[in-house]
C-alpha cells in the first residue's frame, strides 16, 4: 500500500493540494483494479487466441479489448488485420516471459505493437494521472526518424476516436526537447539519449511500473552497435522497479525483427530469458523480399553504363508516369550528393519537362545522416506527401522508414550486407501493393546475385541486357559533370568497393578498372588519374597493370613488390595534403550539392542531461 508507512494526514498534506485527494482516491482503488486487470489479461476468453489468428471483429468482441480501439482502427480505413498483427497482438497481451516476432518489412509490424500498448495505457490510465505519472510503455527505435513515424502512428489511431486522444505519446530523441511536465502513457526513444536521460533518477523514476518494453526494428539495433546501451537500459529499467507502485506487475518484453540469427536470439535471451514465444510470420521456404515486389535485374558491361542506365529509367519514367515516387539507394554520403545532384541537373538540362514536374509535384529529394536534422525533416515530410519524386539515400533509410505509395526501388551497385538488398527493396510494395525493384549491376559485379540466391533466396522476375546505350548515352551527357565533384565520388565509391570485394569475393583488377572507367567516362577524359598514395596502391593488392588509373607519388610500385608497414585502409586516399579516407556513413562531400554538416546531435553518444521538470 502506498501509505501504509505514513500517518493519512501527513501524507495528504505531502501532496500538493490540488491533486492530494484525486490521487489518495486512486491509491485507494488501485489494488482492486490490479486484481480486475490481471484476471482479464488471464481469461479463457483472451487466451483461447494465444495460439490462433484473430479478426477485427473479434477482436472488437473480446473483453479485454476495448471497443473504441477496432473502431478507430476501422476509421483509419483498414478492414483486416494483416498476419503479424492477427498473430502477435493477443500474445503481446497474455506472454508474460516475452514476444520475439519475426516479419517481413510492410507488413504492418507498428501496428502490431500499437494497438495493444493503447488498450495497455487505457487499462492502467489510473496510474497516468497527475502527481502518479508513469510511463505505461516504451517504445525502442534504431533511429530518429523511424521514432517519428512510429509517433505518427500512435497519433493516427488515437486521433480516430475521442475517448483515446486522453492518452499521450512522447518523443525521446536526440533533436528534441526533454522537458517532460508530466509522464506520457506511452514514450518512443532512441537508445542514445534514453541511455543518457535514465542516469538522471528523477527521470528512470517514471518506468518504476513499465508494462511494455518493445525492441522495433531489433536486428538493426544490433548491427548499428547499440546492443551496449541496450544492456545499461535494461539494467536501469529493472533497477527503477524497485520503486514499482504494484510490484507484482510483470514488465513484457517484445522484440521485432525482420531477421532472427544467433545474434538476436542471444539479445533476447539475456533481456527476456530463454522462455520467450517465438512467432515467426515468415515461412522458412519463402523468400525473404516480398511476393509483391517485382524485381529486375539489369547487367550492364560497367558501372558507367549502370548509371546511364539508371538515370535514363527514371527521367522517362519521370515524364511519362505522374505517380511514379522513386528511391535511389546509393552507398556514400558523397555518392548521395553526388547522384542528387545528378538528378538536379538533368532536371535542369531539360531531361524532365518542367511542366510535367509542376503538374506532377515532382520532388527530388536527399536524405543521409550528415544532413541537419531540420533538413531531414522537410526532406522526409516532403517524400511523404508528394505525387511523384525521387528520393536519393544512403540505407538511413532502408529500413523502419515508412513512405507510402513508393513504386520503385533503385540500387546500381552490391549492398554491403546482402540482408541490406532486403531491407532496401521492401520500401515498396507496403500495405498490401505492388512495387518494382530494379538493381543495376556490371558484369565485374555480378557474382553479388549468387549470394542473394543463397543466403535470402532472391528471385529475379526478371532478367535483361541493357542494350540501348547508344540511344541513351547521349541524353545523359547533356548533364553537367563538375570534376571536382565526380573526383569525391570515386574516391568514396574506391572505399566502398574495398569491402564489397572481398564480401563477394569480386576480381580486385577488374572492380577497380570499373570504377576508374566510371570516373573516366563521366569527367570525358580518357587519360585521367586518381593520385593515391604508395601505401595505399599497395594496401589495396594494386600492381603495375593498374597503375595506369593512379598517380602514385614515388611511382608505382613494380608488380611483386613488398611493403612492410602496416597500417589499416581508413585514411590513405590523398587529395590536396588532406585524407580523404572511406567511411561509409560519415563520408563528406565538398561538392557543390553538398549541403551544411550539422555534427551537434549524435544520438548514440548523447551526453545531454535531462531537463529535471518533471511534475
Amino acid at each position: 500500500m502506498l501509505f501504509s508507512c505514513i500517518p493519512l494526514k501527513a501524507s495528504i498534506r505531502a501532496l500538493p493540494p490540488a491533486i492530494s485527494i484525486r490521487c489518495f482516491a486512486s491509491a485507494l482503488a488501485a489494488p482492486t483494479r490490479y486484481k480486475d486487470l490481471k484476471q482479464i489479461y488471464k481469461s479463457p476468453e483472451l487466451l483461447q487466441y494465444n495460439d490462433k489468428e484473430i479478426t477485427v471483429e473479434q477482436l472488437g468482441g473480446i473483453h479485454a479489448f476495448d471497443p473504441k480501439i477496432s473502431g478507430a482502427f476501422k476509421r483509419l480505413g483498414y478492414d483486416l488485420l494483416t498476419p503479424v498483427q492477427a498473430r502477435s497482438i493477443v500474445p503481446m497481451m497474455v506472454e508474460e516471459n516475452g514476444v520475439v516476432c519475426r516479419a517481413k518489412t510492410g507488413t504492418g509490424k507498428t501496428m502490431a505493437f500499437v494497438i495493444p500498448t493503447v488498450q495497455n495505457a487505457l487499462d492502467y490510465y489510473f496510474e497516468t494521472k497527475r502527481g502518479y505519472g508513469k510511463v505505461h510503455s516504451l517504445i525502442i527505435a534504431p533511429t530518429r526518424d523511424l521514432a517519428l513515424q512510429i509517433k505518427d502512428e500512435y497519433e493516427k489511431l488515437l486521433l480516430k476516436d475521442r475517448a483515446l486522444s486522453k492518452i499521450r505519446v512522447r518523443l525521446c530523441i536526440g533533436g528534441k526537447s526533454d522537458s517532460f511536465t508530466y509522464a506520457p502513457s506511452i514514450m518512443v526513444a532512441t537508445p542514445g539519449r534514453l541511455e543518457a536521460n535514465l542516469r538522471n533518477p528523477r527521470f528512470s523514476a517514471l518506468f518504476s511500473d513499465l508494462k511494455y518494453r518493445v525492441y522495433d526494428e531489433a536486428d538493426r539495433l544490433l548491427d548499428q552497435g547499440f546492443e551496449e546501451s541496450l544492456i545499461n537500459i535494461d539494467t536501469m529499467l529493472r533497477e527503477a522497479r524497485v520503486k514499482a507502485l504494484n510490484p507484482t506487475t510483470k514488465m513484457r518484453s517484445v522484440l521485432f525483427s525482420a531477421t532472427v540469427d544467433k545474434r538476436v536470439d542471444e539479445f533476447a535471451r539475456n533481456t527476456m530469458g530463454d522462455d520467450y514465444r517465438y512467432i515467426n510470420c515468415v515461412p522458412e521456404d519463402e523468400p525473404e523480399a516480398h511476393e509483391n515486389i517485382h524485381q529486375t535485374l539489369v547487367k550492364t558491361k560497367n558501372s558507367y553504363e549502370s548509371h546511364v542506365a539508371a538515370f535514363t529509367d527514371i527521367f522517362r519514367n519521370l515524364a511519362t508516369k505522374p505517380n511514379y515516387k522513386a528511391i535511389m539507394f546509393v552507398p556514400t554520403v558523397s555518392g548521395t550528393d553526388y547522384l542528387y545532384g545528378i538528378l538536379r541537373g538533368g532536371a535542369n538540362a531539360g531531361l524532365i519537362d518542367r511542366d510535367t514536374m509542376r503538374s506532377s509535384r515532382t520532388s527530388i529529394l536527399k536524405l543521409h545522416g550528415q544532413i541537419s536534422q531540420g533538413k531531414r525533416d522537410k526532406a522526409t515530410t516532403e517524400f511523404r506527401t508528394c505525387k511523384s519524386g525521387v528520393l536519393v539515400c544512403t540505407d538511413v533509410a532502408a529500413r523502419g522508414m515508412d513512405f507510402k505509395n513508393v513504386t520503385d526501388v533503385i540500387q546500381i551497385c552490391p549492398s554491403s550486407e546482402v540482408a541490406d538488398y532486403v531491407h532496401k527493396v521492401g520500401r515498396t510494395a507496403r500495405a498490401g501493393t505492388s512495387g518494382n525493384a530494379t538493381l543495376y549491376l556490371s558484369k565485374s559485379e555480378l557474382p553479388y546475385v549468387r549470394y542473394l540466391q543463397k543466403e535470402r533466396g532472391i528471385k529475379f522476375s526478371k532478367e535483361v541486357e541493357y542494350e540501348t546505350m547508344s540511344e541513351d548515352a547521349p541524353e545523359f551527357e547533356k548533364i553537367r559533370i563538375y570534376e571536382d565533384e565526380t573526383e569525391d565520388y570515386i574516391r568514396s565509391y574506391l572505399g566502398f568497393a574495398r569491402g564489397i570485394i572481398s564480401s563477394y569475393r569480386l576480381k580486385m583488377e577488374d572492380a577497380i578498372a570499373n570504377i576508374l572507367n566510371l570516373y573516366r567516362s563521366l569527367i570525358k577524359d580518357p587519360n585521367a588519374k586518381i593520385e593515391i598514395s604508395r601505401k595505399m596502391f599497395l594496401q589495396m593488392g594494386l600492381r603495375d597493370p593498374r597503375g595506369e588509373y593512379f598517380n602514385v607519388p614515388g611511382g608505382v610500385p613494380r608488380l611483386g613488390g613488398k611493403d612492410d608497414r602496416k597500417g589499416g585502409f581508413k585514411g590513405n586516399f590523398k587529395k590536396r595534403g588532406n585524407n580523404f579516407g572511406y567511411r561509409q556513413s560519415n563520408y563528406q562531400s565538398s561538392g557543390k550539392f553538398t549541403d551544411r554538416i550539422d555534427k551537434r546531435y549524435n544520438d548514440r553518444n548523447s551526453k545531454r542531461t535531462f531537463d529535471s521538470r518533471f511534475y
